[in-house]
């Protein structure tokens, strides 16, 4: 279980703020969410594969081919603003 004392660390490391009615609702909140887990701890789940994709498709990698090259001309026709072979955007900070 986790204690409002825990969650106040939490709500501090996370550079949160919360005040003292949602702290009694997320202790509520997350104390339910471990129970659920502790549940699913519980699962015999010894002859289950572990899944890594529901969808079951495999790599949708494409054929590496050369296909057109564009000059850099035709690439920088449209651009704003250029400096030489290069878009030339505002500085950000």
């Amino acid at each position: 279980m986790i204690s409002k004392e825990e969650l106040k660390k939490l709500e501090k490391l996370a550079k949160l703020k919360f005040q003292d009615k949602e702290i009694e609702k997320f202790s509520s909140q997350l104390n339910d969410i471990l129970e659920y887990m502790k549940e699913i701890d519980e699962l015999n789940l010894s002859n289950i594969e572990p899944l890594s994709n529901p969808l079951g498709n495999v790599n949708f990698f494409r054929q590496d081919r050369v296909e057109k090259n564009f000059q850099v001309e035709d690439i920088l026709k449209n651009a704003p603003d250029r400096d030489n072979n290069y878009f030339k955007v505002p500085k950000v900070i």
